[in-house]
């Protein structure tokens, strides 16, 4: 019976959707410090609209190319927002295959994390 049940919390933890986060644990990792960097990945029109003082812009379009020049610590902890969460997501998904271990999207809505600023 022990057996089945590490079995089980192994298999929950291996399919744990890692690096999403509500948008109270994303603004509860901005206000611990808990980053590295904090990435924008919308339009530079979204972005004129607002965005959180210590993001930096990185259009999705431009991500592939312009996260390695900028972003150099692969281990360094990054926090990548969008407007609705879509974005942010494959972006997460576009560092880790370009070999960045610790990066977290928001889940959830840039309208949302702003309330929390």
């Amino acid at each position: 019976m022990i057996l089945l049940i590490i079995f089980i919390l192994v298999l929950l933890f291996l399919f744990k959707k890692r690096g999403k986060l509500t948008p109270e644990n994303f603004m509860k990792k901005i206000k611990d410090k808990d980053y590295d960097y904090i990435l924008d990945v919308r339009t530079r029109e979204e972005w004129n609209e607002g965005h959180h003082p210590s993001a930096m812009l990185i259009p999705i379009g431009e991500f592939v190319t312009e996260l390695p020049k900028r972003v150099k610590n692969k281990d360094g902890t990054i926090l990548i927002y969008c407007r609705k969460g879509i974005r942010a997501e494959a972006s997460a998904k576009i560092a880790e295959r370009l070999g960045y271990t610790n990066v977290y999207w928001l889940d959830g809505t840039y309208d949302e994390l702003s309330k929390l600023i």
